[in-house]
């Protein structure tokens, strides 16, 4: 039975790394036909199985090719993708505990998904701000500030676009805690100068 359960982890092994190769192939392929906006689907493709499996540096690397090949395409559908791809390529560097350039990704998706034209991806745009303040809160950063600003953001977008009163009054509470959590911090600040 265990030989059997090794060669079914193998096989599967096999299949990954062929499902991988092909989609850079097909991505590779139409880059060099300049069909854009193609390659940047298949790049995040490869990037998102290769994440899956705990290859972070590999999928880094097709996410950024992603969000490059999507730059490159006039549109507001390539706004949208390219944020999407910028906010995943964040997630990513979460993982791997890249929290400066986490920010950074987040940021760009914001970036791109405001300029898209379309008032239902207000939602992405808040979700991309929403997790730029999560790792901008987080204790090892410690910008607190910057997150409070940023969920404020997030908030408004998500009112704009009529989102859950759920789903905002979780983000109230996060700015809520936020401020209050930055406040005891000051206060300390003084007693451990002395």
């Amino acid at each position: 039975m265990a030989v059997r359960s090794f060669v079914d982890k193998l096989q599967r092994n096999a299949e990954f790394k062929r499902k991988v190769r092909e989609c850079e192939f097909i991505a590779f392929e139409s880059e060099k036909s300049e069909d854009y906006s193609i390659a940047g689907k298949f790049w995040c493709k490869a990037a998102v199985k290769r994440s899956r499996k705990k290859d972070l540096k590999n999928a880094e690397k097709a996410f950024k090719k992603a969000v490059e090949n999507f730059e490159r395409v006039k549109g507001s559908y390539a706004k949208h993708d390219a944020g999407v791809t910028s906010r995943m390529l964040g997630d990513c560097y979460r993982k791997a505990g890249k929290f400066e350039e986490a920010i950074t990704a987040y940021g760009k998706a914001a970036e791109y998904i405001s300029k898209a034209e379309y008032p239902r991806w207000r939602v992405l745009y808040g979700d991309a701000l929403r997790r730029k303040a999560e790792v901008l809160g987080h204790l090892e950063i410690g910008r607190f500030e910057e997150a409070v600003e940023a969920y404020e953001k997030a908030l408004e977008s998500f009112k704009a676009a009529k989102v859950s009163a759920f789903a905002t009054d979780k983000i109230r509470k996060k700015i809520i805690a936020l401020k209050n959590y930055a406040g005891v911090l000051e206060k300390l600040t003084p007693l451990k100068k002395e």
